[in-house]
């Protein structure tokens, strides 16, 4: 019987380390767990947010906060930007809201990002008359959030600001 050259049996015990290794740290990686922070939470259901009943909510855009709380901006008809505010478990904290002021209105593509200190920025174009881009800044915690709707002229620290307009 031919005898293996010994540089082959160092290959063989090497691969042989390999495996042996490759075992062990699977088995490290198979214990580990993720964790997530409340501003990475994923809620799995569908959550009904508003029932409009007969008007159109449309143009949703959505924030969350370092707590996880949920915020939504919407326009209403075109017309006018509602906004709402859930816990992180999805319950109402403050129900639908119409942020935008009386009058005419056309409002589109809302945007929305909560900044550290849990104040709601949101930014829209107004499609009536001359277009304009406006701006306004709500606190929530302004409000009791109890679940009803909240008063615009409670939450709003900036509101319904002109940035620019054709």
């Amino acid at each position: 019987m031919a005898e293996m050259p010994e540089s082959m049996e160092m290959n063989q015990t090497n691969k042989s380390m390999m495996m042996v290794l490759l075992m062990v740290f699977s088995s490290f990686v198979a214990g580990y767990s993720p964790t997530t922070q409340a501003a990475q939470v994923v809620i799995t259901d569908a959550v009904q947010i508003v029932d409009g009943g007969q008007v159109n909510d449309r143009m949703a855009a959505v924030a969350s906060d370092s707590e996880g709380n949920i915020h939504v901006v919407w326009s209403r008809n075109t017309q006018h930007l509602f906004y709402s505010m859930l816990d992180p478990r999805a319950q109402t904290v403050i129900d639908a809201t119409q942020i935008s002021n009386p009058g005419a209105h056309r409002a589109w593509h809302p945007d929305i990002v909560v900044d550290d200190e849990g104040r709601v920025h949101i930014a829209w174009v107004d499609k009536s008359g001359q277009h304009s881009i406006l701006y306004t800044l709500l606190d929530p915690a302004h409000d009791d959030q109890d679940g009803s709707s909240g008063e615009d002229s409670v939450i709003s620290l900036v509101d319904d600001y002109t940035v620019s307009q054709r």
